[in-house]
């Protein structure tokens, strides 16, 4: 929004990227921005976005490895009784 409100000095607002409030978009704003880069948002919970979205790639096992599980300990059941038969 910064390079969008360029020159802007009529109603700007924070969101428009006047980060220094003097009223006008311009070389202040963007070297504040410069400087805040990369620096995330607080989301909702308290913590980093970035801690967020490390979060989200976390290893979760397939459900086919649940139902490869599952039918081993089936087949293992079913040997054992079997073995007991004969």
């Amino acid at each position: 929004r910064l390079a969008q409100n360029w020159g802007v000095s009529v109603d700007v607002t924070w969101e428009m990227g006047d980060f220094d409030r003097d009223g006008v978009v311009g070389p202040a704003d963007a070297s504040i921005l410069a400087a805040n880069w990369h620096y995330g948002l607080a989301d909702p919970f308290g913590s980093d976005i970035t801690d967020l979205l490390d979060s989200l790639n976390t290893a979760v096992p397939e459900p086919s490895t649940l139902a490869l599980l599952i039918l081993g300990g089936l087949g293992l059941s079913l040997c054992r009784r079997g073995i007991r038969q004969s």
